[in-house]
């Protein structure tokens, strides 16, 4: 898809508020089809840098920095 086919115009406006987080996705019928409800990754456990997501839905960075030999 272009940026002409949209008519869009440049440059982009990137918005600084986002939807609401979301934790879990079900179906019409009842049946899940993502649970992050029971992750338990936090910040430091994951390597410095690294973009994950919580529990809550949230985006998140890692803070762990591995101990120096």
């Amino acid at each position: 898809m272009s940026i002409l086919k949209n008519n869009l115009t440049l440059p982009f406006v990137i918005p600084t508020t986002f939807p609401a987080s979301v934790n879990k996705v079900a179906l019409g019928n009842g049946e899940t089809l993502i649970d992050l409800t029971t992750l338990t990754v936090t910040p430091d456990k994951v390597f410095k840098g690294v973009t994950f997501i919580n529990s809550e839905g949230k985006i998140e960075t890692g803070t762990y920095v591995p101990p120096a030999n």
